[in-house]
């Protein structure tokens, strides 16, 4: 095995990543054995996500600061897009992440760190929560980071977005629902114009 490679599985064996330096071009990872890609993988997992937390908590730190709009003229997420070439839907996900996780999910944003959430788990409570049910939620939030462990994603997902729907019983406003409350004026201008 090539010198990468075995650093690779003592980095997996220690059950950490801690570096990426020393990582093995992907056509090295031929020579691996199946508990080492298993390993790897998972370790990738968890190294991913305490970068996802790190990345987060910075974006909604330069958005709180307004960083991004003195120092570039930008918006955080026009900002993060142009930089890294991530959509600005994505950048958008990510700063709502990191929004939610600075203030209203802490025990959220350490699990995130710890890697015992990705960030997929992070987002499905950053849409989630809301004013109305933030202090509900907050207690909650404990229980879903532990029922990540132990159900499958979607299964999750389904599970945290029925416990926002019911206690957000009335539900948002919409007041493009609301048909009876539309309505259109039209006006003229001193310059004649509708």
């Amino acid at each position: 095995l090539s010198v990468g490679v075995r650093r690779l599985e003592l980095m997996f064996d220690a059950g950490m990543l801690t570096t990426v330096e020393g990582l093995p071009a992907t056509g090295d990872v031929g020579g691996l054995a199946d508990e080492m890609l298993f390993d790897g993988v998972t370790a990738i997992a968890r190294a991913r996500a305490r970068l996802d937390a790190v990345e987060t908590a910075m974006l909604a730190e330069l958005d709180a600061r307004g960083s991004c709009d003195v120092a570039h003229g930008l918006r955080t997420t026009t900002w993060l897009s142009r930089e890294t070439g991530v959509s600005r839907s994505t950048a958008g996900q990510r700063l709502n992440v990191g929004r939610q996780l600075r203030t209203s999910l802490p025990v959220s944003a350490v699990a995130l760190g710890e890697g015992r959430i990705s960030f997929d788990h992070a987002r499905v409570l950053a849409d989630a929560i809301n004013d109305r049910i933030a202090e509900q939620f907050a207690q909650m939030e404990p229980e879903f980071v532990e029922l990540a462990a132990e159900m499958t994603f979607d299964r999750w997902r389904q599970r945290v977005r029925l416990v926002a729907a019911l206690l957000d019983q009335d539900g948002g406003y919409n007041p493009h629902d609301d048909i009876t409350n539309n309505r259109l004026r039209a006006t003229y201008t001193p310059d004649g114009l509708l």
